[in-house]
């Protein structure tokens, strides 16, 4: 399921309001050192808020990143399943405490995976037995995750198969028979071109919990992602295969060799290699491993009531105090943050103040209206006023940017 999630936000009102919110307690960042800002940051059950302001920049960045799983578990250990209900109850807990509309938070630096029960500890010799990974692009050989205890027990692999996304299989303790297969999106452009996804448009925390699209995103890239590996099944000298199949076979296990091949030579090399060990091999990992996710995701995939329930709450936004004032850190106008959403590279792209200045003062008369029509009139004319009024500040800032860019 979703794990690892990350929200960059550029904006001074959101930084305030997370600075005043009752549950998140910053500190400065001593460990920043970039001498061009100041950096504060607040950790709460997992999640982590950073706020960083640039000198010579009208706005802040805002960043919230962590792993959903264990907010889930408030801040505990993630080795214990977490499907599709646990993750909408988690959105929904998260939104809720935060004020933070669904289809409004953009996702970016995304993580999919599944936890399995090997039935025995995913070892040295288990992560050893993977070769290669033969993806679009070519092989990819594994990398060493660099997560060793100190008697240098080793954790895992990870494979990158692009600049967009890699592969990552690794234990969850040393004692533990729960391997990871987890997906970790650097861009979000694979999805968009999955032939199961392009009825969708992924680009929010709401997107994110359709049951179909979670479906797809796990079984494409997370379980097809780990069908595409060359697992060594070992086979014996004595276990009648001929001389030069088992040379070919001890030729190949070594993944250093799998990069002197052509594209056709390794196309070729592949199929004689799956088919000796499909004869002789002695294990049958990658077929056990395989066979467990589908397993796992389909047992994940279950929607309780009460999961049910906190989507339709996302879906309708109901949950949110935006229109009341009973919460302690006012919420701010996420129709007018929107705006302000942008890749962490873009921070210092930004270079026109007089346009931040005129986007502030916006938002800054839209607090004033909120705070001035509070108690004066219904719940629901307060609702339909600041509809409309937000409607109308975001139609002058789309114009305003597009003045400005022009």
């Amino acid at each position: 399921m979703l794990d690892f999630f990350k929200v960059p936000y550029y904006s001074t009102i959101l930084k305030e309001y997370f600075h005043r919110h009752p549950l998140l307690n910053f500190d400065v960042d001593e460990n920043n050192h970039k001498t061009n800002c100041i950096k504060y940051f607040a950790n709460y059950q997992g999640l982590k808020f950073e706020t960083c302001t640039y000198e010579g920049q009208m706005e802040s960045l805002v960043t919230i990143s962590g792993s959903l799983h264990r907010f889930y578990n408030n801040g505990e250990d993630n080795s214990n399943d977490f499907d599709i209900s646990a993750l909408i109850k988690t959105a929904y807990k998260f939104c809720k405490e935060f004020q933070i509309p669904p289809n409004i938070v953009k996702l970016q630096s995304l993580e999919f995976g599944l936890n399995i029960d090997l039935g025995y500890p995913p070892d040295g010799d288990f992560f050893d037995s993977l070769i290669v990974l033969h993806a679009d692009g070519g092989s990819r050989r594994p990398s060493k995750i660099d997560s060793k205890d100190l008697k240098g027990w080793e954790f895992g692999r990870y494979f990158t198969i692009s600049g967009q996304y890699h592969l990552k299989l690794y234990s969850k303790g040393k004692k533990s028979n729960i391997l990871r297969v987890e997906i970790r999106l650097i861009k979000t452009q694979k999805l968009r071109k999955l032939y199961s996804l392009k009825e969708y448009d992924l680009l929010t925390f709401l997107d994110f919990l359709n049951p179909n699209a979670l479906f797809n995103i796990v079984n494409d890239l997370v379980i097809g992602s780990f069908n595409k590996i060359l697992i060594d099944e070992h086979i014996d000298e004595d276990c009648n295969v001929c001389d030069d199949d088992y040379k070919f076979y001890l030729k190949y296990s070594n993944d250093k060799n799998w990069d002197k091949l052509s594209k056709e030579n390794k196309r070729q090399a592949k199929i004689k290699f799956d088919s000796l060990l499909n004869r002789f091999g002695k294990y049958h990992i990658k077929e056990q491993v395989s066979r467990l996710l589908k397993e796992k995701l389909d047992e994940c995939m279950v929607l309780d009531s009460e999961a049910h329930e906190c989507l339709k709450m996302l879906q309708t936004g109901e949950f949110l105090e935006i229109y009341r004032n009973d919460f302690k850190a006012f919420p701010p106008d996420y129709h007018s943050v929107e705006s302000n959403l942008v890749e962490v590279n873009d921070i210092n792209n930004y270079s026109d103040k007089s346009f931040f200045e005129i986007i502030k003062l916006l938002d800054e008369i839209y607090e004033d209206e909120m705070f001035h029509y509070e108690g004066s009139l219904s719940l629901e004319k307060v609702k339909n006023y600041i509809t409309g009024f937000t409607d109308k500040l975001c139609l002058i800032k789309a114009k305003l940017k597009l003045s400005f860019i022009s």
